[in-house]
């Protein structure tokens, strides 16, 4: 009966390490990856409003949209904030005299596009905390 005993709690120990060892490693990737993809989020986030930075801007876009692949979020959440962004970059304009002290500045217009804008990058917030809810609402 011994041998029966020891061998069924080694292979019960062989097949609970092969199953969480696994879910940890990966779970600690996803994590990174998640993070990679915040970071690069604030990066976009940085260069939209700056109109004279279209190239860092779109090198941001691009390695966000790479990072949020890497992270498996969800496509059309990805796709639904770069849109977004994109349209609300558009709709800023320069104007004089905006600024506390009366200097020229960048003016964002309140409206369905910043609306827009706020609620992708919600959703986005929101895959990147809840990644299994992000996957069921795509």
């Amino acid at each position: 009966m011994t041998p029966w005993v020891t061998l069924i709690s080694s292979l019960g120990a062989a097949i609970i390490g092969g199953l969480v060892a696994p879910l940890v490693t990966q779970r600690r990737e996803r994590v990174a990856a998640r993070a990679e993809v915040r970071r690069a989020l604030t990066d976009v986030e940085a260069l939209r409003i700056d109109q004279d930075r279209y190239q860092e801007f779109t090198r941001a876009l691009s390695a966000f949209e790479a990072s949020a692949i890497l992270a498996g979020l969800p496509r059309g959440v990805v796709a639904g904030y770069m849109k977004a962004v994109e349209v609300h970059r558009r709709s800023t304009r320069f104007e004089h005299g905006i600024g506390p002290n009366g200097e020229d500045g960048w003016a964002i217009t309140h409206g369905p596009v910043t609306e827009a804008h706020e609620l992708a990058l919600e959703r986005l917030g929101s895959c990147l905390w809840h990644p299994w809810l992000g996957r069921r609402r795509r």
